[in-house]
């Protein structure tokens, strides 16, 4: 299995000096510490100051550095980084290219590329559609309130955006993440409870009570089908 050969692969990785770009509250930098064979450290960068509170209480007393930063505009010198990264998050940038040859342009030569991203199309479940339709009702959200956020990209979407890098010794990974019981209650409860709590955000839209109404279609497919992470490409490149 890809996920298997990916472990397989992150273990032989020196990751050296870290970036995560679009970082949140640090999911990517929690799962490449015990992924990679070592690091030096992590810098995270995002422009949301709750998410970047949140993770520099996720990781007090480890080699993470969490900073208020636009990513298509760096302050960060050439060739600055061993490793650059980004996870779940090329649909959420209007500007992409330039995020890209940002990240490009503070990776040193010979330095590591990785991009992770959940894809829309193939053989998913049901349980892994719940993760689609919930993340494409949350762009409907953002883009009414006039956020840049778009649907999730089909797999020949990313390559497309990868090959564009002209990355050398580019790995493609097709990563299917294990979930025991999609249908737990706890599971299904605690999502839920998320989904209303992130809700309250967009009360003030003209329009709420058509996307409520869509959260409650989704609350019962979920109700019939469960949850599971939607399929995802993880690529390796280096520059």
């Amino acid at each position: 299995m890809d996920m298997e050969k990916l472990d397989k692969r992150l273990k032989e990785i020196s990751g050296g000096k870290v970036l995560d770009v679009a970082t949140g509250v640090g999911q990517f930098i929690a799962a490449l510490m015990p992924a990679l064979k070592d690091y030096d450290s992590f810098v995270g960068i995002d422009t949301h100051e709750k998410a970047l509170a949140a993770g520099k209480g996720n990781f007090e007393g480890k080699p993470v550095e969490f900073l208020n930063m636009d990513a298509t505009n760096m302050a960060f010198e050439d060739e600055h980084f061993d490793t650059v990264a980004i996870q779940f998050s090329l649909h959420h940038m209007k500007n992409l290219n330039v995020v890209l040859q940002e990240m490009l342009r503070v990776l040193k030569p010979g330095g590591y590329f990785m991009v992770s991203e959940m894809y829309v199309d193939g053989d998913q479940s049901d349980a892994q559609q719940s993760h689609i339709k919930v993340h494409h009702l949350s762009a409907e959200l953002d883009m009414a309130r006039g956020d840049y956020h778009d649907y999730t990209f089909t797999r020949d979407n990313i390559r497309k955006i990868m090959n564009g890098l002209n990355l050398s010794s580019l790995e493609e990974y097709d990563v299917t993440y294990p979930m025991e019981n999609p249908k737990d209650d706890e599971l299904i409860t605690a999502m839920k409870a998320r989904i209303v709590q992130a809700m309250k955000r967009y009360e003030d839209l003209p329009d709420f009570s058509k996307f409520q109404t869509k959260f409650d279609d989704f609350f019962s497919w979920l109700d019939e089908h469960g949850y599971a992470p939607a399929s995802s490409l993880f690529f390796i490149g280096k520059k």
